[in-house]
């Protein structure tokens, strides 16, 4: 399961930041990281 979830977080971030402003970059970041955790258990 950690393999999946590997992928998923890195394809996630990569379509937000494509169609969001690199000023909202930061959002996204905190958001990883409190998705990346949760993920995690």
């Amino acid at each position: 399961m950690a393999g999946r979830w590997g992928r998923r977080v890195i394809h996630f971030p990569n379509l937000p930041i494509k169609l969001l402003m690199p000023s909202k970059l930061e959002n996204i970041r905190e958001f990883a990281l409190k998705t990346i955790p949760s993920a995690s258990k």
